[in-house]
């Protein structure tokens, strides 16, 4: 009868590893698990590549803050005139540099006033020149596709000019299929003639947002070209002879791994040496006024080595999240492209077999240990599987391959959590110490809710159209207050922040979308339907404020800075789609009403209030809200006008608060009633009875005695006209 049993019970394990494995290889094979992978492979490249070094070959010039601040008083503002870099080429023209690469887009003429528009303005013809004297200056093209209801379809799949592709495409390549691109972006003729190279900007992020494959080649029609990244290399790794084999990039002496897509992985290395081009700016002054012992930067620090440029300063909207990083220049990409290229240190996938032998493994090694009688047997097995797995994991990437971890690891927990269920669901004692043991991770009532409506979620709520209330909220000046703190202080604050915050959303039963940065996108009324979506929606916000003044106080105590947000909300009609899997479930919105909600946000900053709501967001209020008319403003991209309020107290203030509140309100109608009659004295007059430190007090007084001195239109109805963001 024991044998029976055993062997019954053998027979069900094997089936469950059997069906674990096999439902691991299906999600795995649909690319189920590529965003944790991702996520796993980031963690790796942060660990062990933040101290890596670049090639020493390759520099770095970066058009910083610092260069558009030094250079202000000089040139004015981005973009520079071109002579500019001219200067750059015949600064480093006298350390001898291999190459020079521009991640810059030099795709139009510079014309300048008065000048004949029939020749080269002086600008352009700078650069030109400096780039012919150099000869070895490599400029930035672009190779794209584009939809033919975008632009003029006549624009579209026309040729290269001759002189382009007989002099910079790769004609020994072979194996490399057309990609579909149809349209081209070159510089300014005849700039591309006179340059050594062009290479092909253009990165493509992941699903997730982030960057970390880049192209080795570019095609175009019948011609082929190399990125940015390689343009240099040419002659060095033999680009002109590559082969495209499979999923590798065979060149004379190194084989490069690609993904189906042609990208190779980027290896990324940490903190890249850079020189800011101020810095050359003013060595170069120093250089022309016979002050070589006084310039910042030598210009045989570029001996012999490959110089790119490009630009890291935020308004020049070239910065990409990667996994070192979320603010990385996108040069510092090609650079990382070309070092992996030049040091042979790209990081290679493991071989096609290896997941599914190891998803196969641990499946059968777990299902195995559940043989055992008792619970340290069934565990230590598994467990130790697991961190063998890990540490293979990571003693690969440090000599550059990529090996999967979460498919195998997922292979042992379905099959652990299934055979768990089979052990709890014949014998008692086991199923009683299961129960007790998920019981401290999992709330039922919340699984229950998910399990029992994700069917009905996944085929209604899929691009419906539903009415819900938004919220946004963003740290004022956040930016400002980073520059003066470590990265530690800094992530320690937003964390604690976003914590707090997010607290006073779960509370009171809102989603939270996402995280922008230091940024919350939040909403209600979905995925559970509630009426007063709207007045959940203000409640969490007055609460996040009482929650950021406690913490406040606490930063304030431990001499880190206090943090002021403001938060939008409003009420509307927006898509609302689904976007998950079986184990997640996961909403977003998108529309117009969901934009109005991030501009009411950003104008908390203008009225000097914490919180703004639509008057959409007003009317859906209980009379246990006390809210305040602000303006009525027409904003940037909408015409119809809308009302701004701002909720004073909610239905649990105390009597205090909502007597002072009552009166802020009766304060507010008076004075738009004023307003709108244009009688400017009384109009103050009643904005002056707003208390000392209210934010509109001494807004609308200043606005009512400049239009008392200047007047308004005839027409003039009460909205006012906001024209920025």
């Amino acid at each position: 009868m024991k044998r029976s049993r055993v062997w019954k019970k053998a027979v069900w394990l094997s089936v469950i590893a059997v069906g674990a494995a096999l439902v691991i290889l299906v999600v795995d094979g649909r690319d189920g698990f590529q965003r944790l992978e991702w996520m796993t492979e980031d963690f790796r490249s942060a660990q062990f590549r933040h101290e890596a070094e670049i090639h020493p070959d390759l520099a770095l010039i970066l058009i910083d803050e610092a260069s558009l601040s030094l250079l202000n008083p000089v040139l004015g503002r981005f973009p520079w005139p071109r002579s500019v870099y001219a200067d750059l080429l015949e600064f480093l023209a006298e350390g001898n540099p291999r190459a020079v690469v521009f991640d810059v887009l030099f795709t139009e003429n510079q014309w300048l006033h008065g000048q004949d528009r029939d020749q080269l303005s002086e600008e352009d013809e700078a650069l030109l020149m400096a780039t012919a004297a150099a000869g070895n200056v490599h400029h930035s093209l672009q190779l794209i596709h584009e939809r033919p209801d975008e632009v003029d379809e006549d624009a579209l799949d026309q040729p290269l000019p001759d002189e382009i592709r007989q002099q910079h495409a790769l004609n020994g390549v072979t194996g490399l299929e057309d990609e579909g691109r149809n349209s081209y972006m070159l510089p300014f003729e005849p700039l591309g003639a006179f340059s050594a190279g062009l290479g092909a900007v253009g990165l493509d992020a992941d699903a997730d947002g982030v960057f970390r494959r880049v192209r080795p080649l570019f095609t175009y029609q019948d011609e082929i070209f190399p990125a940015l990244s390689t343009t240099a290399l040419k002659q060095q790794v033999g680009l002109g002879e590559a082969r495209f084999q499979g999923r590798d990039l065979l060149l004379p002496d190194r084989h490069v791994p690609l993904d189906d897509s042609g990208r190779m992985r980027v290896n990324f290395y940490g903190d890249i040496p850079a020189w800011s081009f101020g810095g050359i700016f003013r060595s170069l002054g120093s250089l022309r006024r016979g002050e070589p012992e006084a310039m910042l930067v030598p210009p045989d620090a570029f001996e012999d080595r490959i110089v790119f440029i490009g630009g890291s300063a935020v308004g020049l909207h070239d910065i990409k999240h990667t996994p070192l990083s979320s603010r990385t220049p996108g040069v510092e990409i090609h650079m990382a492209a070309a070092s992996n290229l030049l040091m042979g240190d790209y990081l290679r996938p493991s071989p096609a077999w290896l997941t599914p032998l190891l998803v196969v493994l641990f499946a059968g090694v777990t299902a195995a240990s559940f043989a055992q009688g008792r619970v340290w047997r069934q565990l230590t097995p598994p467990l130790l599987l697991l961190a063998a797995h890990l540490a293979l994991v990571m003693i690969a990437f440090q000599y550059h391959h990529l090996v999967d971890l979460v498919a195998p690891s997922s292979a042992l927990l379905l099959t652990g959590l299934a055979c768990m269920a089979y052990v709890s669901a014949t014998e008692g004692r086991d199923r009683r110490r299961v129960r007790r043991m998920l019981s401290q991770y999992v709330s039922p009532a919340v699984l229950a809710e998910v399990v029992d409506r994700y069917d009905e979620h996944v085929r209604a709520e899929v691009g419906t159209e539903e009415r819900m209330t938004i919220l946004f909220s963003d740290i004022r000046g956040f930016t400002t207050i980073s520059e003066g703190f470590s990265p530690e202080q800094v992530v320690e604050m937003l964390n604690r922040y976003l914590s707090e915050l997010s607290e006073a959303i779960f509370f009171h039963e809102g989603t939270l979308d996402k995280f922008i940065g230091d940024a919350i996108m939040a909403f209600w009324g979905a995925p559970i339907r509630v009426p007063d979506h709207a007045e959940r929606a203000v409640s969490a916000a007055l609460a996040m404020q009482e929650r950021l003044e406690i913490l406040n106080q606490a930063l304030l105590s431990e001499g880190l800075p206090a943090l002021r947000t403001g938060v939008g909300l409003h009420t509307g009609s927006v898509i609302l789609g689904n976007i998950g899997s079986e184990r997640k479930l996961d909403y977003t919105v998108i529309g117009d009403n969901v934009n109005l909600a991030s501009r009411l946000e950003g104008l908390t900053s203008h009225y000097g209030c914490p919180v703004l709501i639509s008057e959409d967001t007003a009317g859906d209020l209980g009379e246990g809200f006390v809210c305040a008319l602000v303006d009525r403003v027409r904003v940037k991209g909408r015409q119809q006008a809308i009302g701004i309020w701002r909720p004073l107290v909610g239905p649990d203030a105390d009597n205090a608060q909502r007597e002072q509140a009552l009166e802020v309100r009766h304060c507010s109608q008076l004075a738009w009633e004023t307003y709108r009659e244009r009688d400017w004295s009384a109009a103050i007059a009643a904005w002056e009875r707003l208390p000392e430190g209210d934010p509109l007090r001494s807004l609308f007084v200043a606005r009512c005695r400049r239009y008392q001195d200047e007047g308004v239109a005839a027409d003039w109805d009460g909205v006012y006209r906001l024209d920025s963001k």
